[in-house]
């Protein structure tokens, strides 16, 4: 951004097509403290045990990410009837039954990482949920994910949230 003495020396000072915006530092990265409570809050926000699958999106290539579908029959309504080969299995498809939310990352490689992300962050969620905490009552959304401590308690050694605080 400049400011309007910049402005003003490239002669578009006082027009009306552009306004004086003030000097000041740009959008910040999430530092850890953040990121542990972004993590906790996707968390929280989305069904216990949710694993996620890469998806073919309109694009028709691997770009898309989803939860896996757990509908009933969910491996007979996801095939592919007339396929030239016979009846085959579409493990990449969306269909009705697919919960949401269905994501288009718009690349194959950044749709295989949010998934490698996503389920190893639901797998430390599910291992680091034991219920109550009996020190101070807490529920299972208070329990850290890194290390499985509640949030009354100290991080344990080597815990990737100890620097940001027990979330």
């Amino acid at each position: 951004m400049a400011s309007e003495s910049e402005l003003a020396a490239q002669g578009i000072a006082g027009s009306a097509d552009v306004l004086p915006v003030p000097v000041g530092p740009g959008p910040q990265a999430p530092g850890p403290a953040s990121l542990a409570g972004l993590r906790q809050a996707a968390l929280t926000d989305l069904p216990p045990g949710t694993r996620w699958r890469v998806i073919a999106t309109d694009s028709e290539s691997l770009t898309g990410v989803a939860p896996v579908c757990t509908a009933e029959r969910s491996a007979a309504l996801h095939a592919i009837p007339d396929h030239p080969g016979g009846p085959t299995a579409d493990d990449e498809g969306v269909y009705d039954c697919c919960p949401w939310p269905q994501i288009e990352t718009y690349s194959v490689p950044v749709a295989a990482y949010l998934v490698a992300v996503l389920n190893a962050d639901a797998a430390l969620a599910q291992a680091a949920s034991p219920g109550v905490c009996p020190k101070c009552g807490y529920g299972s959304g208070d329990w850290c994910v890194g290390c499985s401590a509640c949030r009354c308690q100290p991080h344990l050694a080597g815990c990737m949230y100890a620097a940001g605080g027990a979330s």
